[in-house]
């Protein structure tokens, strides 16, 4: 495995061919009707395997986001399908809930569980707890300053960590966001992206988009690799196929380019020791 991955997004199956040409080590699909993303963005059980297969045979990893929230109704026919993501192969889940992540956790032996981003990770006891329940990886939180993740990373160095390199970022707590993700046809957007007006008494201009501006880090990915960050995730399983594989393409070159020049990694050092409150 490469000490330091880019994940690329997958929403159609006829894309991943690019996707992996493009310099993917690891792409990230979810599973029909139970991610984050609409429907038309998964990938069912089928096209999973069929997946699994191409990825197998191009060294690349696959991981599968579980990662919308169900009722107790709903868990046992979730459990069956995580097991059957194990049985063919998949690298790892992406879970956002504690309670499938403390179900999933007896079902899968070599499979393994990842916390998604939408598990609101902001600490290092919440790593140390997840540690416990068989957690190889945090994705975190996208609130969190680059002090706050040195500061998590340092405090539990042992576990993997991921953060969006490439795409959407949001302000909003992901866990609490009730902004719409579809409008009346049931087209997915991101409603907060789009442009908006102020109107009112005495108002009469633009109003600035809600969320952030999406996430370009190739220019200083050696910061977050200095600190310890090992997977490097592009947003946009919505995204159209050319779009992302030029996304994969800048984050692979940024990502061999700081490999190939390890005195980069000494450039951020007393950025880092700053964060650390240590003088540098």
């Amino acid at each position: 495995m490469n000490p330091f991955e880019v994940l690329a997004p997958l929403g159609q199956l006829e894309a991943l061919p690019s996707i992996m040409a493009a310099g993917a080590d690891a792409v990230y699909a979810g599973l029909y009707g139970l991610s984050s993303r609409p429907s038309g963005a998964d990938l069912t059980l089928d096209e999973l395997r069929q997946a699994r297969e191409l990825t197998a045979q191009n060294g690349v990893r696959l991981l599968v986001a579980v990662n919308t929230f169900v009722g107790h109704a709903d868990m046992k026919n979730l459990l069956r399908q995580i097991e059957s993501l194990e049985e063919m192969g998949a690298d790892a889940v992406i879970l956002a809930d504690w309670g499938v992540l403390w179900a999933a956790r007896e079902l899968l032996r070599h499979t393994q569980l990842h916390a998604s981003t939408l598990l609101g990770v902001h600490n290092a006891e919440a790593v140390r707890v997840l540690r416990t329940m068989g957690v190889s990886r945090v994705v975190l939180s996208t609130t969190l300053y680059v002090h706050e993740m040195y500061d998590i990373i340092q405090s539990a160095p042992d576990m993997e960590y991921e953060i969006i390199a490439s795409g959407g970022v949001c302000g909003n707590d992901n866990r609490q966001c009730e902004l719409p993700h579809s409008d009346d046809a049931s087209h997915y957007q991101v409603a907060c992206r789009r442009a908006y007006q102020l109107r009112g008494e005495g108002i009469d201009r633009a109003a600035k988009p809600i969320s952030l501006p999406e996430a370009q880090l190739e220019r200083v990915l050696g910061l977050y690799m200095a600190m310890g960050i090992h997977s490097y995730k592009i947003e946009g399983r919505t995204v159209p196929a050319q779009v992302i594989c030029r996304r994969i393409a800048r984050l692979r070159r940024a990502v061999d380019s700081f490999m190939a020049d390890q005195e980069s990694f000494q450039y951020y050092n007393p950025y880092l020791n700053r964060a650390a409150g240590v003088k540098g």
